[in-house]
């Protein structure tokens, strides 16, 4: 979809008419390897004479803001694009680039570690140290969350969950999973 599928074909032009046991995946992947939002491919052989390339792009899961703009990143820290404005995806609050942030990448498992259906609920997300992951939550009731570290993340979405689940959303509150055996809500 953000690919152009003749730039892709214009890449590979140079194994027409290549015997299909002559073609290595590891030259195809390399052929296309200038295609920033292109995350992986496969090669499948399709005797007598044709070659499948499938390709899987690169998804964003965050916006972070640099200079006053919104950027699309995908869990790896590249930048797929201007964000425009109505995308679901949490901004991550960091500073410097994403592909070396330890903060982008500590907010990045936090976010992965998820359900979706709590994913699109997070408005920001930032990693001040390892041990100190917050979130926002959309809306105007200004609930937060302290997540702590990425420890247990499985066990703090399920308690989030249910936390949220009992908290109308209109409430303002903060909700604290840093310890997720134990959390609280502060109201």
């Amino acid at each position: 979809e953000k690919v152009s599928e003749k730039q892709i074909q214009a890449a590979l032009k140079k194994y027409i008419g290549t015997p299909l046991p002559m073609i290595n995946s590891q030259s195809v992947a390399d052929d296309l390897a200038k295609f920033k939002l292109i995350e992986s491919i496969s090669i499948v052989s399709q005797p007598p004479h044709e070659l499948q390339v499938r390709i899987v792009e690169r998804t964003p899961i965050s916006i972070v803001v640099k200079d006053g703009v919104g950027f699309l990143y995908d869990p790896s820290g590249i930048r797929l694009g201007v964000a425009k404005g109505t995308e679901k995806l949490p901004t991550i609050i960091i500073t410097g680039d994403p592909k070396t942030s330890k903060n982008y990448t500590q907010a990045i498992d936090v976010l992965l570690s998820l359900p979706v259906s709590l994913l699109d609920k997070v408005a920001y997300i930032q990693a001040k140290t390892r041990d100190n992951v917050t979130m926002s939550l959309r809306g105007n009731a200004r609930q937060t969350v302290i997540w702590g570290d990425s420890t247990q993340s499985a066990l703090k979405s399920r308690v989030l969950k249910v936390l949220l689940f009992r908290t109308p959303a209109r409430v303002p509150a903060t909700f604290d999973v840093s310890s997720p055996l134990t959390p609280s809500v502060i109201r």
